[in-house]
């Protein structure tokens, strides 16, 4: 069994990328002069209805419609989505699969290409007529005769250096909160405060210090019950870098921090080096202890160390294999041994592709896997964007429970670590059939230990109907699973512009509760939502949500708000 699902986890990395190169576009090599990608780090400020949150990225950071976007929440996998329309100063985005919540504030990133900076579109200047008497230039002194035209025009130009450079303080600071009220005498709701703060050059030496954090505040008010609430502190990152640039290709980072150079190994509280080659290879290595992935983030039980290396076609890092192992200790006491596997194919006019495999290592003490190599997780996606703004994305994902001893899951027995898994299988895609409307899709297919089920989603998107920069989307979908099937539609009508946003929603579906009683097996949801969003030159970004929810006979008021200030 292990082995098969490792050859599974295998063609899953390797099959669509061998896929991408050959259906067309050129070699990595040879690739067009914009080649060259940046890492563009975004937040949620806005959750809208059908899957589609709002993030603090547009246009004018180089985001584009149809860039893939990744979701990074703190408790639960990475989401995947791509931009479904982008303005000036933020983007909507569509997540892929099952519609899993996504809290306001949320942290992801995008990748983009090099190129789109400093791209301006202007019409070309009009030709200089010079007067019939203006002298004549005098000849010009430097020729430059070692120039040729196939080197950058900034060639001779030195950069300046991170430890010369001034210090630069930037970040941002945000507030989320949202209440519910229902008419069974019950309230519930979390307040959240948080700072992200980047200190460049902090001590002359060119490194920089990076703090991420916040308070929780969490209430469930319930009649006739004992009030129950919480508050937590967390800090989601403290530490300082050094490195990692083109002037020093050797980078150091100690503190709390994710895994820079295979993110897949999660935060660590400790030490991390890694090295970049001059044909792009990165190799690299890492020991601490790992914070629990809980609301404390609690320390100290687990300690692990990693070493990884990444293989890149050239130093554009367009195509990349990696191979990472991470070996941990909890309380003492040999845990986990697990491998990553990755490959990235980044292309922007063709197929690209982007797959990661957990796999884990068991020996003679683990009794629930067995002896041998495990795949734990797969999480694999290719797509394809056209120029006519069409694209395609297929994804499947493959999840596991590890035996470890490391306090990441609540018990289970032996028997439910062997036989627990998931399976899904999704894919997503838009056309324009006029250069007003837009038809979309999304469908999965799903299967456990237990059952199967999927679901699908297909609806049409029409842009400036009624009010310019406004967007109209209706769609159908449904649902069947074990213990449940839905049917239902949705209607949305907004309006984005550069600095002020809006959108009004009303979903109705039917649920169909399997194995219950005739009186009690069907549900109808009506819910009606607003969303207005704001945002400022000066750093500012609002948002507010509001609306109503009726499940069967029970009514529901929902608020909420988000607040940030970047500087």
């Amino acid at each position: 069994m292990t082995g098969r699902r490792g050859v599974i986890a295998l063609l899953a990395l390797v099959g669509p990328a061998l896929g991408a190169q050959e259906s067309g576009g050129a070699p990595p090599g040879e690739q067009r002069e914009e080649a060259g990608v940046e890492t563009l780090t975004l937040r949620v400020t806005s959750v809208r209805a059908g899957g589609v949150v709002v993030v603090d990225r547009g246009l004018a950071d180089g985001l584009r419609e149809g860039d893939r976007v990744t979701l990074r929440p703190l408790q639960s996998r990475p989401r995947q989505g791509h931009v479904i329309l982008a303005s000036d100063r933020s983007a909507e985005v569509r997540l892929e699969g099952s519609a899993i919540a996504i809290a306001v504030g949320t942290q992801g990133f995008s990748r983009v290409p090099l190129s789109r900076f400093g791209a301006v579109d202007r019409a070309p200047a009009p030709p200089v007529e010079m007067p019939d008497d203006a002298p004549e230039h005098p000849p010009w002194e430097n020729l430059d005769e070692a120039f040729t035209e196939d080197m950058p025009l900034l060639r001779s130009i030195d950069g300046v250096r991170p430890q010369d450079r001034a210090p630069i303080v930037s970040g941002l600071v945000f507030s989320a909160g949202n209440v519910r009220y229902t008419t069974d005498e019950r309230s519930d709701g979390f307040f959240r405060l948080g700072t992200e703060v980047h200190y460049e050059n902090p001590t002359g030496r060119g490194g920089q210090l990076d703090f991420v954090g916040e308070v929780n505040y969490r209430f469930t008010d319930v009649e006739g019950q004992v009030d129950e609430s919480t508050t937590i502190g967390r800090v989601d990152r403290l530490s300082y870098s050094i490195g990692g640039t083109r002037f020093e290709p050797s980078r150091h980072e100690f503190g709390r921090f994710l895994h820079d150079g295979v993110p897949e190994l999660g935060v660590i509280d400790g030490y991390e080096w890694n090295h970049r080659g001059a044909g792009g290879a990165r190799f690299g290595a890492s020991a601490g202890f790992l914070p629990e992935p809980t609301p404390h983030m609690s320390t100290g039980q687990d300690a692990a160390i990693s070493a990884f290396y990444q293989w890149a076609y050239d130093e554009r890092e367009e195509l990349t294999a990696t191979g990472a192992y991470q070996k941990t200790w909890h309380n003492g006491a040999a845990d986990r041994d697990l491998f990553v596997l990755k490959m990235d194919y980044w292309q922007y006019e063709t197929w690209d592709f982007h797959g990661a495999a957990w796999l884990d290592w068991y020996g003679s003490s683990d009794t629930a896997k067995g002896t041998g190599l495990d795949v734990t997780r797969v999480v694999a996606s290719t797509s394809r964007r056209y120029e006519n703004g069409n694209g395609l994305t297929f994804t499947y994902r493959h999840e596991e429970l590890p035996e470890v001893q490391r306090l990441e899951y609540a018990p289970v027995p032996p028997d439910i670590i062997a036989d627990e898994h998931a399976d899904r299988l999704g894919a997503d895609g838009w056309t324009w059939v006029r250069p007003d409307r837009r038809l979309f899709a999304r469908t999965g297919a799903w299967v456990d230990q237990e059952d199967y089920g999927g679901d699908l989603e297909v609806g049409v998107e029409q842009l400036e109907w009624f009010l310019d920069d406004s967007r109209t989307e209706l769609s159908v979908f449904g649902s069947r699973g074990k213990y449940s099937s839905l049917l239902g539609f949705r209607a949305i009508f907004g309006v984005q512009r550069d600095l002020v946003g809006w959108s009004a929603s009303y979903e109705y579906f039917q649920s169909d509760q399997l194995g219950f009683s005739d009186d009690n097996d069907d549900l109808n949801h009506h819910r009606l939502l607003g969303n207005l969003d704001l945002t400022r030159q000066s750093g500012w970004n609002l948002s507010l949500r509001g609306g109503l929810e009726r499940w069967s006979d029970e009514l529901a008021a929902v608020a909420g708000f988000y607040l940030q200030r970047s500087f």
